[in-house]
């Protein structure tokens, strides 16, 4: 990717917007052009005086269908401006209102609120009186023949309501049944809608004869083909932009009838500005519209399925609209590729649009991305886990932003890492919420990487925290979360790279991420953080004992959740004023051996007579509850005979049930659901290597070293 010319293109919109030009005749002009009029020059004709120019609106020549009025107001003007065919009202303001102070700002914005509020009642008295013409006019005229000359050139027919003064012809325009203009077409085709009336989401009807089916056309002749074709009822829309119009009325009066675009191809104007109308409109119909297809002809000089009849006959037009065009491709799977999933990190971080890494506050989330991002930005495995390249990476800062520093450097000190590596972050959070500040960081970023000569945005964008970077917004509204995912979307669409959020877990639940589940159900992939033991660690009792766990893996198998623990690293030569060394948290994996250890000193120190929270679950108070009966009953037998432990303990399991129903009853718990609980709970004792795996009927058999010191430090306590 060139990023010299995508910075100086985006610097350039951004210049559009800001700019504010000294000459407003001239802005007013440029606009004009750049909507398709073509003025000669810009007159100030005050407000409700039209002044009427030449207009190629949609690749559609006309010499006198645009209009516009431009109105002044102390050195700032607005207008409006058109084109009749079209139908549309566009309103105009110079940029130099900008400089305006706002209490000056305000007195034009109440102008300009009236002016528009006198311009529509304007135009409705305009086009009411049109209306009433055309209705008068078309009711005096002659029905139409078929020795039109342009109905001649064409092979068209003539259809109720069509009407002739013996030079041109005249469809009506209806709109809500009723007569609001017409379109007059003299012998060569040209073609004019009667000055000043109402077009937008006018139509002309050809009712069907054979078949119920209904199709929309652009022009009378297109139309009147595509009805002869199929014997179907057509919707003449007279231009491509009136087709979505026509369509979104018809969809208020019928949800369920199937449509089709009989479409013009404007191949013509494929290198224009305008592009091709035809197409783009007719596919715009489809995308927006449930039950609509289209067609349209290829191959051909002309535009239309009336040029295509003409060039190559009827039956070639019958062909093209009977076949079947779905919307949807339905494809046999047994035929269909496995594409293999492109991994940041392998069975880890698969490089997909969105993903979430979600915990507590003090939880340690960061640290972990902080891991993954640099692992990724040095092209080195992440725990075992495969990195295949070095990839730039962007951490959009939100919080701790003097810290970022210190980690960065604890950690390259750590893997031993000396080279420069491509990571990078922001000084602030980015609001997604507001698009000026979306816009803002991709032309930054495109910017920096120009500049930093770099070839391609970044693999990874990490946000971090959602909340910092959310902006004025409620995370629990399903529309903020919605805009705010579609932000990350935007962003993800226009780079490339793979956004990953850093959020919080919800209030007094772990369990899940916090705020909308809008977000969730937008995730390629989520994980949750928990440090184990948070209570033990901030008391400093424990060293920290961090779980990183799928939580969602929407393309691949989730991986098994991995447990971590923090290293303090000293960075060199860094010293406080104190002159102590600075130092920064590292994260690395505990081995599974390591992990069995610290589950269980973690559970030997705990005691279920005080344990709160064990007293509110009862899986968990099962689990303290045996635990407790087997350390217990083991140092009481054992202490009684005055012997201490040795390399195993075998606990009778009747002593040990007897002493667990003890501890149930004395908590009045019920024995029918504890009983159950107990079974699940020597499960997970013998998972974790507490107790041997059950050999036997009538014993436990104890041979972890941490249990054995634990049952002959009681039995020091109690019997010596």
């Amino acid at each position: 990717m060139n990023f010299a010319q995508e910075a100086a293109k985006l610097e350039q919109a951004k210049l559009s917007e800001q700019k504010v030009m000294d000459n407003p005749l001239q802005e007013f002009e440029v606009t004009l052009k750049s909507y398709g009029l073509e003025p000669n020059h810009i007159d100030v004709t005050g407000y409700g005086t039209f002044k009427r120019i030449p207009s190629n609106v949609g690749g559609k020549r006309s010499k006198d269908s645009g209009w516009y009025w431009l109105e002044q107001a102390g050195d700032t003007m607005f207008a409006c401006y058109g084109d009749w065919h079209v139908g549309d009202n566009n309103y105009w303001q110079s940029s130099n209102a900008k400089r305006l102070s706002p209490d000056e700002r305000k007195a034009l914005d109440e102008r300009i609120a009236r002016t528009k509020a006198l311009h529509q009642q304007h135009l409705e008295q305009l086009r009411d009186k049109a209306a009433e013409k055309a209705a008068t006019l078309l009711n005096q005229l002659e029905d139409a023949n078929t020795k039109h000359q342009y109905l001649r050139d064409k092979g068209a027919s003539v259809y109720k309501g069509v009407k002739t003064d013996g030079k041109f012809l005249y469809i009506p325009v209806y709109i809500q049944n009723q007569i609001r203009s017409y379109q007059k077409i003299d012998a060569k085709g040209n073609k004019q809608f009667l000055y000043e009336s109402e077009t937008k989401g006018g139509y002309f009807w050809i009712a069907g004869t054979t078949s119920t089916d209904i199709y929309l056309a652009e022009g009378y002749s297109t139309g009147d083909t595509v009805h002869r074709a199929t014997g179907a009822s057509v919707l003449v829309c007279f231009n491509a932009s009136n087709m979505y119009e026509v369509l979104l009325h018809f969809r208020t009066i019928d949800k369920d009838t199937p449509v089709t675009i009989a479409a013009d191809n404007d191949h013509h104007n494929n290198d224009k500005k305008c592009g091709n109308t035809g197409l783009i409109y007719a596919e715009k119909c489809v995308e927006d519209f449930a039950g609509v297809r289209m067609h349209y002809p290829e191959n051909i000089k002309g535009t239309d399925f009336n040029d295509m009849e003409q060039e190559l006959g009827l039956s070639q037009v019958k062909r093209v609209l009977n076949s079947y065009v779905p919307r949807f491709d339905i494809l046999p799977v047994h035929d269909m590729d496995i594409k293999p999933t492109d991994w940041l990190i392998k069975n880890i971080l698969p490089n997909v649009n969105l993903g979430l890494l979600y915990g507590a506050s003090g939880h340690m989330k960061s640290f972990l991305v902080f891991d993954m991002a640099l692992s990724i930005a040095a092209g080195i495995d992440w725990h075992g886990n495969k990195v295949k390249e070095p990839k730039s990476v962007l951490y959009i800062c939100g919080e701790g932003f003097s810290a970022i520093t210190k980690r960065y450097k604890a950690w390259v000190h750590a893997k031993q890492i000396t080279e420069k590596l491509p990571f990078f972050m922001t000084n602030k959070a980015v609001h997604f919420l507001d698009e000026g500040q979306r816009f803002d960081v991709l032309s930054d970023l495109t910017y920096f990487m120009a500049q930093n000569g770099q070839k391609e945005y970044p693999a990874l964008i990490i946000i971090d925290t959602l909340n910092r970077n959310f902006g004025d917004g409620d995370e629990n509204s399903t529309q903020d979360m919605t805009n705010f995912v579609a932000g990350c979307d935007e962003l993800h669409h226009k780079t490339g790279s793979m956004i990953f959020i850093v959020h919080h877990s919800g209030k007094g639940e772990l369990a899940t991420a916090r705020g909308s589940s809008a977000l969730r159900a937008s995730l390629d992939v989520e994980y949750q953080v928990t440090m184990k033991n948070i209570e033990e660690f901030e008391a400093g009792i424990q060293p920290a004992n961090i779980e990183l766990k799928c939580t969602k893996m929407k393309d691949a198998e989730a991986p098994k959740s991995m447990l971590f623990e923090h290293e303090s690293v000293n960075i060199p030569n860094v010293f406080d004023e104190d002159g102590e060394p600075v130092s920064s948290v590292v994260l690395h994996p505990i081995s599974s051996q390591k992990v069995n250890s610290s589950e269980i000193r973690n559970l030997i120190d705990q005691d279920v007579a005080f344990n709160a929270k064990a007293k509110n679950n009862k899986t968990d108070f099962a689990l303290l509850a045996i635990k407790d009966a087997l350390i217990n009953t083991a140092a009481g037998m054992l202490g009684k005979s005055n012997q201490k432990a040795g390399v195993f303990v075998q606990v009778p399991i009747d002593d040990v049930t007897t002493r667990y129903r003890a501890i149930c009853e004395r908590e009045k718990l019920d024995m029918s659901s504890m009983r159950k609980l107990k079974s699940r709970a020597i499960d997970s004792l013998v998972d974790m290597k507490f107790i041997d795996a059950l050999g036997s009927n009538t014993h436990y058999v104890i041979s972890n070293k941490e249990v054995i010191k634990k049952i002959n430090q009681i039995i020091d306590e109690r019997f010596n």
